[in-house]
């Protein structure tokens, strides 16, 4: 393109285009003497501009030439995977009712196996990446259940209750204190209990207490779940 603009702005005559380098011509016309030698000029400028120009033109077309050719064969390979998806014509309502029920029961049959655990088709791939791996849902959910199950042992309580000396970590108690806190409920919380009986209400007030993580931790793997469950229907419609 650069050599495109230097044959706009340095259109020299015939012997100058034949002997000079286009991007050293000056930018300054030739001077004429007289309009008959102006116009005998002009027509020979026009000439060599459109011979240049022309040349210039055919390089750069023939430059692109490649990459324009390239484009053509990664379109064409792409309708040609496309038509593949979508299969044979289907110009009958008979014929795309016949494809809707192809479809529908392609996906419940790969839903129905990812649930049940049976990966023999194609569409799960290898179990050892990670698109693999997440298409077989079943998998999925144990692994996540598991990971649920340690976690409401370790983190599904408010407090953890020591047999050591008292601690200072704001989710450990010790048990001598942890009595003391239960026995302090019960005499705020007597009521016509005959002695040596308590209120059963106390049993749900500590229950709530000691339960109140659980519920932030079921949000947490229920959102793993749906996510789960999300991208093996994307996966299984787009196969």
């Amino acid at each position: 393109m650069i050599a495109l603009a230097v044959a706009v702005l340095c259109n020299g005559l015939k012997d100058e285009w034949e002997l000079a380098d286009p991007t050293s011509l000056p930018l300054t016309g030739v001077p004429l003497d007289s309009d008959r030698a102006a116009y005998e000029g002009l027509k020979l400028k026009l000439h060599s501009l459109k011979s240049r120009l022309s040349k210039i033109l055919k390089d750069h077309i023939v430059a692109q030439l490649p990459d324009v050719l390239t484009q053509i064969k990664s379109g064409i390979q792409e309708c040609t995977e496309r038509l593949g998806k979508l299969g044979a014509s289907r110009a009958t309502a008979q014929e795309q009712r016949r494809y809707l029920l192809q479809v529908s029961q392609s996906f419940s049959t790969l839903v129905r196996a990812a649930i049940d655990g049976q990966y023999s088709d194609s569409f799960f791939g290898d179990a050892s990446t990670l698109e693999g791996y997440q298409k077989r849902l079943r998998a999925v959910l144990q692994n996540t259940f598991i990971d649920f199950a340690e976690d409401m042992r370790k983190k599904g309580h408010t407090y953890t209750i020591t047999d050591g000396d008292p601690t200072t970590l704001p989710s450990h108690i010790s048990r001598s204190d942890y009595i003391a806190k239960v026995t302090r409920l019960l005499k705020r919380s007597r009521g016509r209990e005959l002695p040596g009986t308590f209120d059963p209400l106390i049993v749900g007030q500590l229950f709530h207490e000691q339960r109140e993580p659980w519920a932030k931790l079921v949000n947490q793997y229920l959102e793993i779940i749906l996510r789960a469950v999300y991208f093996l229907a994307h996966t299984a419609l787009a196969h």
